[in-house]
């Protein structure tokens, strides 16, 4: 399994969940059936900023190993966001466009970050609709899926997870409006009911 996203998308959460269903998947690191880790979205030449690159991943797994889309609701990842900073943030900003306070630099690392995972990958699914997502993951990789109750699992296990202030729409449009309105109908796209 090779799964990305944009950090703050529940990556961790999603790797203790096929742990729970009895894989090895690695959270930002190689495991025997997979990955899970948002550097993967982008094309690096050498290392990635948090275990291997895509690269070495597809030459591990094999390169016809298809590449999943994780997804969080925008407004809650952008607002955690607001707190990567130091070496994520450099090597964020070899990627995408990066200018302004912490919250436009959140919002554009939203948007540019999934528009990549998208364009690397085979489907994109929300995190919030992880238990019925479940068969069709599975599906993917061809494996049998076994169900299990994966509620057990905590949803706030990221070791970095801040409080944080509460983010709105409003707060995004006062920061760049046209950008907001990306990243609204992105998230229509992606199933999130925005208006």
């Amino acid at each position: 399994m090779i799964i990305t996203g944009c950090g703050r998308s529940g990556t961790a959460y999603t790797a203790e969940v096929l742990k729970y269903l009895g894989l090895d998947v690695g959270h930002e690191r190689l495991g025997k059936d997979g990955i899970i880790s948002w550097p993967l979205a982008v094309m690096p030449l050498k290392e990635s900023v948090w275990g291997p690159n895509i690269m070495k991943v597809l030459k591990n797994y094999g390169e016809e190993t298809p590449i999943l889309h994780q997804v969080r609701d925008p407004i809650k990842t952008i607002s955690s966001c607001r707190y990567i900073k130091g070496v994520s943030w450099r090597y964020i900003e070899k990627y995408i466009p990066s200018n302004g306070c912490k919250l436009k630099k959140a919002m554009q690392y939203w948007y540019y970050w999934n528009k990549a995972a998208e364009d690397v990958s085979e489907f994109t699914y929300r995190v919030e609709n992880l238990k019925n997502e479940l068969p069709r993951i599975f599906e993917a990789y061809k494996m049998e899926f076994f169900y299990k109750d994966i509620d057990i699992i905590r949803k706030t296990i990221n070791k970095n997870r801040k409080d944080n202030m509460a983010l709105t729409l409003k707060d995004m449009l006062s920061i760049d409006a046209e950008l907001t309105f990306k990243i609204v109908r992105m998230a229509k796209r992606y199933g999130y009911a925005y208006e």
